[in-house]
């Protein structure tokens, strides 16, 4: 196998999921994290605007996904559109709903994230307009699934795509203290990316990028080692 000059791109968001989201997994719910096998790999910090003028002490979805999509830091809520451009045909899949925090930031722009008829109405136009070749949410345990029909729609011709695929529940199960969905929901990701790992060994002019967006729920070791919020 041999990387190609890349022309196409693949997103993938754990939503809420730290270095220690993973670890909670590993240790008794998957045997092996699959983006650990990459070439490539590296840690940042993530903050908002929010973060840095000391309005927040975190960043939120919004943010993070404005930053992701645009290279552009944000106050925390803000959204902002993706423009397709340049004739890349383009796809949003997620297990959150379609207007939420993550895919919205790479769909839509609004002066809120609480603002769902706004996105949606956006979305939607974006959909009927053929602006983007593929969108779906709430795709529950089918994100894998539905990664597949999406990049076998986007990568039949020779135009160039980007794809962003989001796991949603990591940060939801954190938000909730869900120690068994945290694990549930970080070892479907990884299916998730097992699948588009093999899917970019056979289109090696694809830049692969698999991340989180921020941490949710504090998780640490305790005094025995174990993985707790």
């Amino acid at each position: 196998f041999k990387f190609k000059k890349a022309k196409s791109g693949i997103l993938l968001i754990g939503d809420g999921m730290g270095f220690n989201h993973i670890e909670m997994a590993l240790k008794d719910k998957i045997d092996h994290f699959y983006a650990r096998d990459l070439p490539l790999s590296g840690k940042c910090t993530t903050f908002s605007e929010s973060v840095k003028n000391g309005q927040a002490g975190y960043t939120d979805s919004a943010a993070a996904a404005t930053a992701l999509s645009t290279g552009i830091k944000t106050i925390n809520g803000y959204i902002r559109e993706l423009a397709q451009s340049r004739g890349a045909k383009t796809a949003v899949l997620t297990t959150d709903v379609i207007t939420g925090a993550t895919p919205a930031g790479f769909l839509a722009h609004d002066l809120s994230r609480k603002n769902t008829a706004a996105l949606q109405k956006q979305i939607d136009a974006l959909i009927k307009n053929g602006k983007i070749d593929y969108c779906k949410g709430s795709l529950g345990d089918n994100l894998a699934k539905e990664a597949g029909t999406a990049l076998n729609i986007v990568s039949a011709g020779d135009e160039p795509f980007f794809v962003m695929l989001e796991e949603g529940y990591i940060h939801k199960r954190s938000h909730s203290n869900d120690a068994d969905g945290v694990k549930d929901t970080v070892a479907r990701y990884n299916i998730t990316i097992a699948y588009v790992t093999q899917f970019v060994m056979l289109h090696p002019d694809t830049v692969l990028l698999i991340t989180a967006d921020h941490e949710t729920g504090g998780i640490i070791t305790d005094a025995r080692g174990n993985y707790v919020f």
